[in-house]
């Protein structure tokens, strides 16, 4: 049988009061409590609200879409098609990853934080009209480079 690593070792309780307990101990060490647990990608928070989990993604989500909004005007891409296909590739798997377990309890507020992200995208360059949308692009106004 292997050894557990105690300094890396952490407890997380769930409970949704603010009851206090002893402290965990494992082999004579005192184990550390958490808040919040990442599994397989999922922020788990102790309270078992989704809303934490939701807010990492948006987090995300932004440092994801402002990176590659960087990257894009670094390389003096500002092609539609292009820069569609990256958002949707790169950004859109950030914020809705693990939303087939959230379902849909997501808050209100949540959702319109999403939604920046997305009207970010769409409005961020001076050619793209606010009236387009992911699904209805604007027209293109100079071919695409082979």
């Amino acid at each position: 049988m292997g050894t557990i690593n105690t300094d890396k070792t952490k407890v997380m309780i769930i409970k949704s009061n603010n009851i206090t307990y002893d402290t965990f101990v494992y082999d004579n060490n005192n184990l550390d409590e958490v808040n919040s647990y990442k599994y397989i990608g999922i922020d788990i928070h102790h309270k078992l609200n989704w809303n934490y989990s939701i807010e990492k993604r948006i987090i995300g989500g932004l440092k994801d879409y402002y990176g590659l909004e960087k990257i894009c005007k670094l390389v003096d891409l500002w092609s539609w098609d292009k820069k569609k296909l990256l958002f949707e590739t790169l950004v859109t798997p950030v914020i809705l990853y693990g939303c087939e377990v959230r379902g849909y309890s997501i808050s209100r507020e949540s959702r319109r934080n999403i939604e920046k992200i997305q009207k970010n995208f769409i409005t961020y360059n001076p050619k793209i009209k606010r009236k387009y949308t992911l699904s209805h692009p604007p027209p293109r106004n100079k071919p695409l480079p082979h």
